[in-house]
């Protein structure tokens, strides 16, 4: 994940061209062929992506920060929550607390090579599988399932489609204004 995350930093804001030529050269490997214009359209999509963000000030990185962590540092505690809420008589000293914990990140770990988004299915599985000595009870387990992926998965999902295409519109309509700008400069001089 690490090392993911690694290539993805380099990609946005180093070197996003290289990452592009790099998925372009994994294409030319027999299996891999078909995926020739995603790659291109990948690279083409981080270029596009990194230019936007250098554009911005320090600023916008660092609400961008605290955003995604005030988004994603509720999700890991929230599972312990759902369970003491639903089993009363879990104990809540740090160690049961942090078995829970250790357990979901070691879910959130496998979902991320699920081949379905979100790991959707997959780790509503893991869930009864990981936790069935904490949660015993099939309806109450299905229960806390469903809870807890409607609050820290489809929450985002339903956010995540209406905001990005108005940030998308937003980002094209100033690409076309500098455009604009940069033609009737062009035609002045």
């Amino acid at each position: 994940m690490m090392g993911y995350s690694l290539l993805f930093f380099y990609g946005l804001f180093i070197n996003p061209a290289q990452i592009g030529r790099l998925l372009i050269a994994l294409t030319r490997f027999r299996p891999l062929r078909r995926f020739r214009i995603q790659a291109t359209e990948t690279g083409a999509g981080m270029k596009i992506a990194s230019e936007e963000l250098s554009r911005q000030g320090r600023m916008f990185h660092l609400k961008a920060m605290i955003a995604t962590a005030l988004a994603w540092v509720p999700r890991f505690p929230l599972l312990n929550f759902l369970i003491i809420a639903f089993i009363p008589e879990l104990p809540l000293d740090f160690m049961t607390q942090f078995g829970l914990y250790a357990r979901l990140e070691t879910m959130f770990f496998i979902i991320a090579f699920s081949p379905t988004p979100g790991g959707a299915g997959l780790i509503e599985l893991l869930f009864n599988g990981f936790l069935t000595d904490y949660v015993t009870k099939p309806t109450v387990s299905t229960t806390i399932a469903t809870l807890w992926r409607v609050v820290s998965y489809w929450i985002y999902v339903l956010a995540g489609a209406i905001i990005i295409p108005n940030w998308l519109q937003g980002v094209l309509r100033n690409r076309r204004e500098r455009k604009r700008q940069k033609d009737s400069q062009e035609v002045s001089h």
